[in-house]
């Protein structure tokens, strides 16, 4: 127990409040819907109606210490409990519990005296108190009323709708339903709605229905808002995120905030592919949006064989050599499938300057014009060469004749025509080519 010094104005203004309440103990008994004899409220109004303050309760007990108080005249030293809404003084005479005689000391602070009725809620009865408010209640839900009642007093703007109390107005929203009173809370709401509620309420009953709108079909734990204080914006994106991968864990398939089927899932992407969904339906997937790619980027991380298998035609051997991330490999196996592609076009070299004609046709066909006059420059090393590489540069509309001999430049003449077949795919002789590079 903490303690401090009264001043002595302190001091007297404490005991006038005090003696105040004797005068008129009945101010600490909230309205009560309970019409059972049994009612541990209904018994400390009758017990106080007959001014009996011997030890029954720690409730009833706490007017004996607070009459001994007055008795006595005397405060000079305070307690101070410790609570989530600020300290609160006391003080003690006797061995009743220091909370519920704090809360019967504090009766005219409208949060403190919520205290004083600690053990009476561990029968199941809630006590709610604000500003107009002093009421328990033991069956039906408080008036939606008393809600309103605190969110005015903490200063949170609402508005009331269909029976709804409304709290913010943007950012993704959540429904909580909690003693019978529905709300929708949206994201720009900072606070926590229970922070506010359980400065006002005294209860058990923590069991409150919450959910958002995103992917409303999956459930979430409503403990973190409701016991933890967790703020408004920060609970709605851990739920969000929550949902995201309760998705992936549980073999779901969803877009952005709707489930689907493995079926329409895979239509809302347009995927035909019976490898591709096959691959598929051995995880759960979440996408924000019908980016197919993003789905490619999933899979490439879960299975990246499986996944390259059913794009292309390859097998294990053409993706041990690939590197970096999904779109730097999709693109390596581009190449490797035009690549192969080009050579089933493209004639089988004969000889050494034969191969150096169609690598440079090949260059050309996969990375373009300026790749392969840099590549046939490099490697132009004798006679035929220079003039096969005299032809190509005509056919790409390059004046390079400077470079070549007129016997370079008229082999070149002979040859431009099969390269221009060879770029364009047409049919040739290539028996005649074979007549002119050896």
């Amino acid at each position: 127990m903490r303690l401090k010094s009264n001043s002595r104005e302190n001091e007297e203004k404490f005991l006038s409040n005090l003696k105040s309440l004797l005068d008129n103990p009945q101010v600490m008994i909230p309205d009560c819907d309970n019409k059972s004899i049994l009612c541990p409220i209904k018994k400390y109004q009758k017990l106080l109606n007959q001014g009996n303050f011997k030890k029954s309760s720690n409730f009833i007990s706490a007017f004996h210490e607070c009459k001994m108080i007055c008795d006595d005249n005397r405060a000079p030293l305070m307690g101070i409990i410790k609570t989530n809404y600020g300290s609160v003084p006391y003080c003690k005479r006797g061995n009743t519990d220091e909370t519920v005689l704090a809360g019967v000391q504090n009766y005219n602070n409208d949060v403190f005296r919520l205290l004083a009725f600690k053990d009476v809620v561990s029968k199941n009865i809630s006590v709610f108190s604000t500003r107009h408010y002093f009421t328990a209640k033991c069956k039906d839900g408080p008036d939606i009323s008393i809600f309103m009642d605190i969110l005015d007093e903490e200063g949170i703007n609402y508005k009331v709708s269909d029976n709804n109390i409304i709290i913010g107005s943007s950012g993704e929203k959540m429904h909580v339903k909690y003693m019978g009173t529905s709300f929708i809370i949206y994201q720009d709401f900072k606070g926590n709605l229970f922070y506010y509620l359980f400065k006002h309420i005294l209860t058990n009953d923590m069991k409150a229905e919450i959910n958002i709108d995103f992917l409303k079909e999956i459930d979430i734990d409503p403990d973190d808002y409701v016991k933890n204080n967790k703020n408004t914006n920060d609970f709605i994106e851990g739920a969000i995120e929550y949902k995201k991968r309760y998705v992936v864990s549980n073999n779901l398939y969803a877009i952005g905030d709707k489930i689907y089927t493995i079926n329409d899932f895979c239509n809302e992407l347009n995927i035909e592919n019976n490898r591709l969904i096959e691959l598929i339906s051995r995880h759960g997937i979440y996408l924000e949006d019908k980016n197919v790619n993003k789905l490619y980027e999933l899979l490439f991380k879960y299975d990246k064989n499986s996944l390259l298998k059913s794009m292309f035609n390859v097998d294990d051997n053409d993706i041990k050599n690939l590197h970096g991330d999904y779109k730097s490999q999709i693109e390596q196996l581009k190449k490797l499938i035009e690549s192969i592609n080009i050579d089933r076009e493209l004639p089988e070299p004969w000889s050494e300057n034969s191969s150096y004609l169609i690598s440079i046709i090949k260059e050309y066909r996969l990375n373009g014009r300026e790749h392969a006059l840099s590549y046939g420059e490099r490697h132009m090393d004798n006679y035929i060469k220079k003039a096969i590489y005299c032809a190509f540069t005509e056919s790409m509309g390059e004046n390079r004749l400077f470079m070549f001999s007129d016997n370079e430049i008229i082999l070149g003449k002979r040859i431009r025509p099969y390269i221009d077949d060879l770029i364009s795919g047409n049919k040739m002789n290539i028996n005649e080519l074979k007549n002119i590079i050896m």
